[in-house]
């Protein structure tokens, strides 16, 4: 495994790590200006990358429960790659969609 903004603070390059890969598919070659991150026994492609490009490849479940890091790897790459906040509260997006429902109807019904 290579380093990436990915594992920051969840993976060390060189480590192991259990995730659940349950499927037979898997990536025969990688695009131009794609790199490897990660592999496994049946997948010499199994986390992949372009840095630059903010754009990122996996070959496992990381929405599962199987996959003990997922969530964070989840975190880390709403946050630190694609720069989401994570400050959302139903509060917020309710007034929000009131806001929007009120200019669309107008003073009417």
């Amino acid at each position: 495994q290579k380093d990436s903004p990915l594992f920051e603070g969840l993976w060390a390059p060189g480590q192991r790590h259990q995730v659940w890969m349950s499927h037979g598919d898997r990536v025969i070659s990688l695009p131009q200006g794609f790199e490897v991150f990660g592999k496994s026994e049946g997948s010499p492609f199994a986390i992949f990358g372009n840095v630059e490009r903010k754009m990122y490849g996996i070959m496992f479940h990381p929405e599962v429960v199987h996959t003990p890091d997922g969530a964070r790897l989840l975190q880390n790459f709403v946050h630190k790659i694609a720069g989401i906040e994570g400050d959302w509260t139903m509060r917020a997006y309710r007034e929000h969609a009131v806001e929007t429902i009120r200019k669309q109807v107008g003073q009417g019904k």
